[in-house]
């Protein structure tokens, strides 16, 4: 194979490669609706959660969290009053996983992937490295940190603190460890306006 031809097959190669494997669009994590849910409704505000499967988990985040030990919940709260309400980490009485931790699942290994289109480039073609192959590192770091970002702020981990507004619908995720998943456990909002704490008891057995 003589120089030119190695050139455009490296050319070739890397552009390919980096199409076919570069950065997807970061996720935004629709509002989901789910077919089944524990729902606990009163007279000013419901709790639902819901625990998805490893099919849903699979469609949504694109990966099985349940292969990785990990059960993912969804919290949903309709406010349909005026007051507002407040969930501490406190009131939720499951073990979680932050939203930090599970983002990693979703990331790409730049480091590997960019060691191993660096190789080919010295041999063949080195403009490829300045050219595609950082860009393409960039691109992915890019592509975690966003991902990171976004899921941070919908999940429920174990230090955070949920605001519901007055006649605010909010939605999270919550991560719980496989071992310390149960499908019943309480759940407390309190109420800044009567300054009491209204406590929502669920069992997932009928939404699973």
């Amino acid at each position: 194979m003589n120089k030119k031809l190695s050139y455009l097959v490296a050319v070739v190669f890397c552009i390919l490669f980096l199409v076919g494997c570069g950065p997807r669009d970061v996720r935004f994590f629709p509002r989901l609706r789910a077919s089944k849910e524990a729902v606990i409704a009163k007279a000013k505000i419901e709790v639902a959660v819901n625990v998805m499967s490893r099919k849903e988990c699979s469609d949504y985040f694109g990966f099985d969290a349940i292969a990785e030990g990990v059960r993912p919940l969804v919290l949903n709260i309709n406010n349909k009053s005026s007051d507002a309400y407040v969930l501490r980490p406190s009131y939720l009485a499951l073990t979680r996983v932050s939203g930090k931790d599970i983002s990693k699942l979703m990331h790409y290994d730049t480091y590997q992937r960019v060691f191993w289109l660096t190789w080919p480039a010295i041999i063949f073609w080195w403009p490829a490295i300045p050219c595609l192959i950082i860009p393409y590192g960039f691109g992915c770091q890019q592509y975690n940190a966003k991902t990171s970002k976004t899921l941070r702020k919908m999940t429920l981990g174990a230090h955070d603190v949920l605001e519901v507004a007055p006649y605010e619908s909010v939605q999270r995720f919550i991560f719980v460890p496989d071992a310390s998943f149960r499908t019943a456990f309480d759940i407390a909002l309190y109420n800044e306006t009567t300054r009491a704490i209204e406590l929502f008891p669920i069992n997932c057995a009928q939404a699973l």
